[in-house]
């Protein structure tokens, strides 16, 4: 009886095993395997990230200040240019599988200069801040790959932010002016890569924006109010160079325009602006980490 149950068991555990040996002989073989310790194999992405210095120049301009009948101020009523070193943080996650990308960056200024002028007062600063983010989502629909180069090109579409803050004396009064600026991007990213060398560039256009904030005082010392409505363009260029298989090094510039219409408010007067517009362009210098 004990010998005939042993016999059953064993002829059990060896259908089992042929079953099992046979199923894996068909199992798919071009499914993703297990965790190793180097990872997922043959993950399909892969991220970047590091830190960026830049040089920036940027320029404000208001012109066609209409505060009524009879009351019309033509030509520039007020402007501003300043010079900035900024710190800046990226980040960008690819998707091989489907050729799509999530790219992001910040900065914000660590020295400010600013020259300004306006009908009541003229002056220097080195007081105020600037800050500003982008986020981009980017799709391929075709990708030229070869084993240590290639190229693609991709559309985009993404989301702009940027505060201009600077703090002047203006008629003997403590004027802060920030402008905030909320705008959409449509674009193209190009990219391509020649071994430890690769090139980005992306190029788009701002349909929309929206511009708000106060922009120093009144000639009665109260706070100008701005709202308006915008347009623009953005542009970027970064060569880098790998010298290691994970860290790289790059030189690029950048170049933002807005310019938008609307209304100054402050006490009981009301007026529209004819043109609010911004230029800030510079020089960038990166280190990156890629994994």
């Amino acid at each position: 009886m004990r010998h005939t149950s042993v016999c059953y068991i064993l002829s059990a555990l060896v259908g089992l095993t042929a079953g099992q040996s046979a199923l894996a002989a068909d199992f798919p073989s071009d499914l993703r395997g297990g965790y190793t310790e180097q990872g997922w194999e043959d993950s399909q992405v892969g991220f970047e990230a590091g830190l960026r210095y830049g040089y920036m120049l940027g320029r404000i301009r208001v012109e066609g200040v209409d505060a009524g009948p009879g009351d019309p101020i033509t030509g520039t009523t007020a402007g501003l240019d300043d010079a900035s070193h900024i710190g800046e943080a990226h980040l960008r996650i690819d998707d091989h599988s489907t050729n799509s990308y999530l790219k992001a960056y910040g900065g914000y200024s660590v020295a400010l200069n600013s020259d300004y002028f306006s009908v009541f007062d003229a002056g220097s600063s080195n007081l105020g801040k600037l800050a500003y983010f982008t986020a981009d989502f980017g799709y391929a629909p075709a990708v030229t790959n070869a084993e240590n180069s290639g190229a693609k090109l991709s559309g985009l579409i993404g989301y702009q932010y940027m505060h201009e803050g600077h703090d002047i004396d203006e008629a003997s009064v403590s004027a802060p002016t920030g402008i905030n600026i909320h705008a959409l991007r449509l674009g193209v990213n190009a990219a391509a890569n020649l071994d430890r060398f690769s090139i980005e560039a992306d190029i788009a256009a701002i349909p929309y924006a929206m511009v708000n904030g106060e922009m120093g005082v009144s000639g009665a010392g109260v706070p100008v109010r701005f709202d308006g409505i915008g347009w623009g363009a953005s542009a970027d260029i970064m060569a880098d160079y790998k010298f290691t298989e994970s860290f790289s090094a790059g030189l690029g510039a950048r170049a933002t325009y807005i310019r938008s219409r609307g209304d100054l408010s402050y006490v009981t007067t009301d007026a529209t602006v004819e043109s609010l517009s911004l230029w800030r362009y510079g020089i960038l210098a990166e280190l990156s980490y890629s994994f």
